[in-house]
């Protein structure tokens, strides 16, 4: 991944993850983070079966009792401050 990529990428990434990189040594640290990541490119899944993943799409229960269905809004409703529908930590 070329360096101008990352850089055009760091302000959506330190929202999203919180962390700053925009300086030489974070940028740098991303870097080799995305580079460690991307060898499980090179892994050979063949005949391996798709974990299952909880979704919007399909509900997965992990007990036999009854759920209590709740919404997102429900959950979110008194979240101080969302930034497109996910809660955000205060920044230090």
């Amino acid at each position: 991944m070329s360096s101008k990529h990352i850089l055009r990428v760091v302000p959506l990434l330190e929202r999203l993850s919180l962390i700053r990189f925009a300086n030489e040594s974070g940028v740098t640290r991303l870097q080799e983070a995305i580079e460690f990541a991307d060898q499980l490119l090179d892994v050979n899944v063949d005949g391996v079966e798709p974990m299952i993943s909880p979704n919007e799409t399909k509900c997965t229960l992990l007990r036999h009792d009854i759920a209590h269905h709740t919404t997102k809004e429900d959950i979110t409703q008194n979240a101080k401050h969302l930034v497109e529908g996910y809660f955000v930590a205060p920044n230090q």
